[in-house]
């Protein structure tokens, strides 16, 4: 065996000394690992392809969700990039992979960010690693989570610790500005095989490494706002309300029951057919290649979120979310669109986790979706004297039976200085059908865009953000959403 090193001698030993069971990670772990020339009989060397973006290019129509969505894009800011791998390696020889009943022994190899090159804006590939020659043979599968850090002493020592392994933080969301959130954390879309010959070759050597192709989907999903209009220089967008004469000006938009860290989700994404255990499939299909939704995807809480456990344990529920729909949120004033995506010029609202329930439980307790806050500017208002005049915006304003009043018109609704409320519920995917819940229609699921372009208003909003009925999913925002695997997720045009 050929070494080229200078002060490495004592990391050779504790390489060598990874066969007796101990998971080799300090070697590759800082950069400083020796290149070994031809490879030996006790080590091999691997280097694994990584995409955040599948090569396909499928496009479906408006919004299907699952694995497509309405298309695919790439991502953008710190989106795409990975700073640390850690590998999972198991043997099976069985058909269904990562899905097999038995329970393989697990390796874990970390990688830094100097052993990672960066090939694309969505592509990726180790250098070669140097592990235990037995750690890679015939029936060597591999799960990858990137940005979390090193977790080869995190415990998991079985597939079965890694399927169940629920995690908390999807990205780092510190940073005060959206754009600079980072380290997105993501996991295999596939457990993957390798390639252990070439042209008869047998693989292994520093030069000519074991190699494996796998695809990563990040934890988090995206909430994207297309407004469809031009920011006015008050700090808000402005709609005509159909043909009415009348104007909405919007000028905050908060997401509201977002999923958040306390929750947490799997760490490898599961569906299941019918909304139970039993059927779980890891790594599995939402749906097929065409059509809606026919599998959930299975969130920590999914089986547990329904009417009777908000009835009882409603300020638990609170815990789960940022932004409660039963609370006040926090508005965040609406911003410049600034990024372009072909024709479109959207900005992005918020990044959150994994939300999923039954389809008979999909309430706006538990849905995501986003308020406006906005400002209703009539066309005319009635005065007392029953006369009409041009309403003074920012003043009160009542409203009754489709006529607006600047006084206080008996059983007329105060919109205290003309300010209103809409709400918007994201769909994942959607049926179609008027009052009939599909699987999976209002979710939130990782590696999702969820674009709202806000187009038009029916009408003058709600007094309260907050509904009266929690159990109740009215909205009164019409919006185009798209669902794509930054995948982009866009809804229609929202009526608002």
């Amino acid at each position: 065996m050929k070494i080229v090193f200078s002060k490495h001698i004592i990391r050779i030993f504790t390489f060598i000394g990874a066969m007796c069971g101990t998971l080799l990670v300090g070697c590759f772990k800082d950069g400083e690992c020796p290149l070994i020339e031809e490879n030996s009989d006790l080590e091999t060397y691997l280097s694994i392809h990584i995409s955040t973006l599948d090569e396909a290019t499928t496009t479906r129509n408006n919004p299907n969700g699952g694995n497509e969505g309405d298309g695919r894009i790439l991502g953008i800011n710190n989106e795409n990039k990975i700073y640390n791998l850690t590998l999972f390696l198991y043997e099976t020889d069985a058909a269904d992979g990562i899905n097999t009943t038995s329970n393989p022994l697990i390796r874990s190899f970390y990688v830094n960010e100097s052993n990672i090159e960066n090939l694309s804006a969505y592509s990726y590939r180790t250098k070669p690693i140097a592990i235990p020659k037995m750690s890679v043979i015939a029936n060597t599968r591999i799960l990858i989570i990137a940005n979390a850090g090193d977790w080869t002493g995190k415990g998991i020592s079985t597939l079965n610790d890694l399927k169940n392994c629920v995690y908390y933080e999807a990205a780092t969301t510190v940073h005060s500005n959206i754009a600079e959130y980072d380290r997105f954390v993501m996991t295999s879309t596939l457990s993957s095989t390798f390639k252990l010959e070439e042209n008869g070759e047998k693989l292994g050597s520093y030069s000519k490494p074991v190699t494996a192709s796998t695809t990563i989907e990040r934890l988090s999903a995206r909430i994207d706002i297309v407004p469809n209009a031009t920011l006015q220089s008050g700090g808000y967008y402005e709609y005509q309300v159909g043909e009415t004469g009348n104007k909405v000006r919007i000028s905050h938009i908060t997401a509201f029951n977002c999923w958040n860290s306390k929750g947490g989700e799997y760490l490898l994404k599961r569906v299941s057919s019918d909304g139970t255990n039993s059927s779980i499939k890891y790594l599995g299909k939402e749906t097929p290649d065409s059509g809606i939704q026919t599998n959930y995807v299975m969130a920590p809480y999914t089986t547990t979120k329904n009417v009777a456990y908000w009835n009882d344990n409603s300020a638990t529920v609170l815990t789960w979310y940022r932004n409660h729909i039963t609370t006040s949120p926090t508005n965040k004033t609406v911003s410049d669109a600034i990024y372009t995506d072909g024709s479109e010029k959207f900005y992005i609202l918020d990044y959150t986790q994994e939300n999923t329930m039954l389809k008979e439980n999909q309430l706006n307790c538990y849905a995501t979706g986003i308020i406006a806050q906005a400002s209703f500017i009539p066309s005319v208002v009635y005065q007392a004297d029953g006369s009409t005049a041009s309403y003074v915006a920012n003043s009160d304003l009542w409203y009754r039976n489709g006529r607006f009043y600047n006084y206080a018109y008996p059983n007329a609704t105060l919109y205290s200085k003309g300010v209103c409320y809409y709400r918007y519920y994201i769909r994942h995917s959607n049926d179609n059908e008027v009052g009939k819940m599909a699987v999976m229609e209002f979710a939130i699921v990782r590696n999702n865009i969820y674009r709202l372009t806000i187009n038009s208003f029916s009408g003058i909003g709600y007094t309260d953000p907050t509904p009266s009925d929690p159990t109740d999913m009215d909205e009164n925002m019409k919006i185009i959403l798209y669902v794509e695997p930054w995948t982009v997720v866009q809804h229609t045009t929202i009526i608002i």
